[in-house]
């Protein structure tokens, strides 16, 4: 009884996680076979995020605090990185980066 429960709970929670990433579920899919779908989407998004952040067109900013431009790439503080420049942008208004583009030369 334990086990359907947590089976019961499991489903559940995929169940918000199909809807999230708009996931049409089958009845007939076994758990597994939901929790695969779930993490197939999770892995193109983060293709997607990976993709997008490549080709944006970058700012130099400096760190003020620790910052995860991507979901697996963390930037210390006093750090500097390539971020697109709407990142840069809300980074800068929020208080955790500031510009750190060179001075133009005189």
């Amino acid at each position: 009884m334990a086990d359907d429960d947590k089976t019961r709970e499991a489903m559940d929670v995929m169940r918000q996680q199909a809807a999230y990433y708009k996931i049409d579920i089958d009845p007939v899919w076994t758990p597994e076979e939901l929790a695969q779908k779930i993490l197939d989407a999770q892995v193109a998004v983060k293709a997607k995020a990976d993709k997008d952040f490549a080709a944006a067109k970058k700012v130099k900013v400096l760190m003020k605090r620790d910052g995860w431009p991507l979901e697996d790439m963390k930037v210390p503080a006093g750090n500097t990185c390539d971020v697109p420049s709407d990142m840069a942008r809300r980074w800068i208004e929020l208080g955790v980066a500031e510009r750190a583009d060179p001075l133009p030369e005189l």
